[in-house]
């Protein structure tokens, strides 16, 4: 029988076949795998399910972690330095590799000079990268680097209990740690394999650039730059206590998501937090919070300048949360794709793109999910056309989503010190579609009692029919995992 080949051409297959099997005709066929689409499809998924315990870190995450602790080390301005986590020894060389980063250099060569907005703004940007020393020129010295990395463990929090936490205080603010994986050194025995291709203008000699900071594709580049941020938050514990409590838990990505409860406090923790971060060479910049005074001492041009700050992912966001300071209120922004085939493949991508970490949307969110399912039965290729009726379902789910830009959550839940007067109050319920779950929070201690959205989850119901109490012991089971998750998070 034929035998699987790894080649340099890719995947082949070779060899015998079954003589009985003479008769007819042949076929070739060629696979590809549509990575864009299957990585929206996954996030969406994993934002989608209920909240999960920590898992124990595996034995590749340890050791990441063993080598970040035993090879980090700090400059004498603050700034740190670290080490690239090899699986193996770092090869010698990955000069085989030149070839195909001509190849992406000539290629991005041309699209600036077909696009020519794109071709200055690239320029500029490389041109910053060797202006702040991020890179070097080196002289001339196979495989990828990133088959030589480990990952490292994932050490990002999730982003709605880091919105569900900033949504106790009363005074709030959020800063974006500016170029923050650029502001870790990595070890110069190790940038000689952060090599890049660059020259300013078609006319020059191509020339090599060591790469002298962590850099963003790294396959350990999330885990060098979170980790270098609670080792910052170890290292100055003493001297900056609240701001590194804002530092370990109120952090997604490079946004710095704080707040406190009084004015004064609020303006301590912004000084704190500038001076912490300040001390590990990691500069703060669009600065942003519900009353002007937080701000005090950031000058001007460090304070976001315009709009709304914005939580999107990535660029596949229909839907980007959105945080306005001015009526401390979120809300959801809308960008409508023309859309004309509908087709699995054109479905599945629309679903993957809704962007909803709290739940606010899931009565929307699980419309979506439906249609997905119903399109998964019909056994349809992936690029057949839509039954007209499944076609119209879509349509109208599709233009209804700029009605969403008129909801208004507001962000405070009218909370502060004193929790005598604070209820939970979770909710439950099935169909023979899908089942859902939501937490709310009720505030008696006012003048006017008051009740917030917290959190919400749904889910379709399995494709195997399950009888509806079965059903609604699933959603009371989600109800439960909700309800304990978000009483954790709040403390």
């Amino acid at each position: 029988m034929p035998i699987a080949q790894q080649t340099s051409l890719g995947w082949i297959l070779s060899g015998g076949y079954d003589a009985a099997a003479t008769e007819g005709h042949r076929s070739t066929f060629q696979c590809t795998a549509d990575h864009d689409l299957a990585d929206m499809v996954r996030r969406f998924w994993e934002q989608e399910r209920e909240p999960v315990a920590g898992t124990p870190l595996t034995a590749d995450e340890a050791r990441c972690e063993d080598i970040y602790v035993r090879t980090v080390t700090r400059t004498s301005s603050g700034r740190y330095m670290v080490r690239l986590p090899f699986t193996s020894p770092p090869p010698t060389s990955l000069s085989e590799t030149r070839r195909p980063a001509e190849r992406l250099l000539d290629a991005m060569e041309r699209k600036g000079a077909r696009d020519r907005r794109f071709g200055d703004l690239y320029l500029d940007f490389m041109e910053e990268y060797e202006n702040l020393q991020h890179m070097e020129k080196r002289t001339r010295s196979g495989e990828s680097l990133n088959a030589h990395l480990l990952t490292g463990a994932n050490l990002l929090p999730a982003l709605a209990d880091v919105l569900l936490r900033w949504r106790w205080h009363r005074y709030v603010l959020v800063t974006d740690i500016e170029k923050m994986y650029r502001q870790i050194l990595v070890h110069p025995e190790d940038c000689r394999l952060q090599t890049i291709l660059w020259r300013h203008n078609s006319s020059d000699d191509v020339h090599e650039y060591e790469l002298r900071t962590v850099t963003y594709g790294l396959a350990c580049a999330p885990f060098l730059a979170i980790r270098t941020l609670h080792q910052l938050a170890a290292d100055e514990e003493a001297r900056y206590p609240r701001g590194v409590k804002a530092l370990r838990h109120d952090c997604y990505v490079d946004d710095v998501v704080t707040g406190a409860d009084s004015l004064e406090d609020a303006i301590d923790l912004q000084q704190e937090l500038r001076s912490l971060c300040t001390a590990g060479g990691f500069p703060l910049r669009k600065w942003a919070a519900n009353d002007p005074q937080v701000l005090t001492g950031i000058p001007p041009e460090h304070q976001l300048q315009r709009g709304p700050h914005s939580w999107e992912e990535e660029s596949h966001a229909t839907l980007g949360l959105r945080w306005h300071p001015q009526g401390d209120w979120f809300s959801f922004s809308i960008r409508p794709r023309p859309v004309t085939d509908l087709t699995k493949r054109r479905v599945l991508a629309e679903t993957a793109r809704l962007f909803d970490p709290m739940g606010w949307l899931a009565p929307v969110v699980i419309r979506a999910k439906i249609l997905i399912q119903t399109t998964w039965l019909q056994r349809l290729d992936w690029d057949s056309p839509l039954p007209d009726q499944d076609a119209h379902r879509w349509r109208q789910l599709l233009d209804q989503l700029p009605l969403l830009d008129n909801i208004r959550v507001t962000r405070w839940l009218n909370t502060g010190d004193d929790h005598s007067q604070l209820q939970l109050h979770g909710f439950a319920d099935a169909s023979e579609r899908g089942y859902a779950a939501v937490v709310y929070i009720r505030n008696a201690a006012t003048e006017k009692t008051s009740i917030n959205l917290l959190m919400a989850k749904s889910k379709v119901a399995p494709v195997k029919q399950v009888s509806l109490p079965r059903l609604e012991l699933c959603a009371a089971a989600l109800l439960t995992t909700l309800m304990l998750h978000v009483r954790a998070t709040l403390g």
